[in-house]
């Protein structure tokens, strides 16, 4: 009994394979009529038949609002009556911020995107394609020096005495300036196999997989210059380099010269975050010594940290197509970065001002005693992207 039915399912499965094998072979011819039957009736409506397009190329214009950078107070001011022990801490009625405390390079940012690609057939049911975007370096920037009215100073919190403190660095009878400088650049690269899986007189759906790189750069710099004899330096780097995988599908809409294009996409893959944090304080007529007030010799170096990430993406673009061969279009796109390092992050507030007594107006109150302020954090995040685009494409 039990042979009888190993032979009926060996059999069984045999035909199953048989007809499944014909149903496929029947289904592709199916597939290559409609295909053939789509590209006569749909593909070129405005040409003529003999007339097919191979190559494609669009350049958009983008306008990009990101999510700012988180930056902690950096630089405060107050009045010259201010007393030494209140000037500049934050918490004190007198006390504004000059910089930070806000989210640094949100405002709108211009960049640009370049698409380009080749069909491999004349049906256009299978194509290679490239997508290069780039945002301009963004940048915020403070440079303001005192005679000591009014008074400029850097917070942090105390790791000594535990209060919120200032480092002052104009006071009355003390000159003194700072520069600030927090900048941000982003592009990405994606190369795609695409197939078109349906097409029909009112629109199509392809499928698209490849490789996908992504880079985001920070830098934040503060330089302060007191009394024209002692010069502080603080350097924070992050570097966020992303490859992966993309996979995504693409639904197309038409409606006479209209066309619609819906693409979603998600890369998966690794993102190397990178940390440089660099410092140093010169004494006039001194050689320089490493380390500087929010980068100090217990914090300064090259940290390297990797994390599984994410990018999905979403773009709508509404095209007038010419012809068959000029395309006119406006869009939107919503891009997320699942992790990255933003420099705004990476900055501890908590200083043990014994590291540097080489300062004239770094307030202490006791002694270092564990482990010595600020550390690196290596704290990431998410980033956001959404903007709109206005583009040409070209096609032959």
């Amino acid at each position: 009994m039990r042979r009888r039915t190993r032979r009926f399912g060996w059999v069984a499965t045999a035909g199953a394979l048989i007809c499944g094998q014909v149903l496929l072979a029947g289904g592709a011819r199916s597939a290559l009529a409609q295909s053939e039957l789509d590209f006569e009736t749909l593909g070129r409506p405005y040409l003529p038949r003999s007339f097919v397009t191979r190559w494609f190329v669009r350049t958009e214009y983008l306008a990009v609002w990101p999510t700012g950078n988180p930056l902690p107070p950096l630089v405060t001011t107050c009045p010259d009556t201010t007393p030494q022990a209140d000037a500049g801490v934050l918490g004190e009625p007198t006390t504004d911020v000059l910089f930070g405390d806000a989210y640094a390079e949100d405002n709108g940012q211009q960049g640009g995107r370049l698409t380009f690609g080749y069909w491999l057939d004349d049906a256009h049911t299978r194509a290679v394609e490239a997508q290069l975007w780039a945002v301009s370096i963004t940048q915020d920037m403070l440079n303001v020096a005192s005679p000591g009215d009014p008074i400029l100073a850097v917070p942090f919190f105390n790791a000594e005495n535990h209060l919120e403190d200032a480092l002052l660095i104009a006071f009355p009878s003390l000159i003194g300036g700072i520069q600030a400088d927090a900048r941000s650049e982003t592009y990405s690269v994606d190369v795609l196999a695409r197939y078109n899986w349906l097409r029909g007189p009112g629109g199509y759906v392809d499928f698209c997989y490849g490789y996908r790189f992504f880079r985001l750069r920070e830098s934040l710099t503060l330089r302060e210059s007191i009394a024209s004899l002692v010069e502080v330096s603080d350097d924070f780097d992050t570097e966020n380099d992303f490859h992966g995988a993309d996979l995504g599908a693409v639904l197309g809409l038409r409606r006479g010269p209209w066309l619609l294009d819906v693409t979603t996409k998600v890369a998966l893959g690794d993102m190397r975050e990178t940390l440089r944090i660099d410092g140093s304080t010169t004494v006039a007529g001194f050689a320089p010594l490493a380390g500087g007030w929010l980068a100090a010799p217990s914090n300064i170096g090259r940290y390297t940290d990797h994390e599984f990430a994410a990018i999905p993406e979403l773009g709508l673009r509404l095209a007038f197509v010419a012809f068959d061969v000029v395309q006119l279009s406006v869009g939107y796109n919503l891009t997320c970065v699942s992790s990255v390092l933003r420099t705004g992050d990476q900055i501890d507030r908590t200083v043990s001002p014994s590291q540097l007594a080489s300062l004239p107006l770094a307030r202490g109150g006791g002694s270092p005693s564990g482990t010595l302020r600020p550390q690196p954090q290596l704290d990431d995040s998410a980033l956001w992207m959404h903007g709109i685009t206005f583009g040409v494409e070209l096609r032959w």
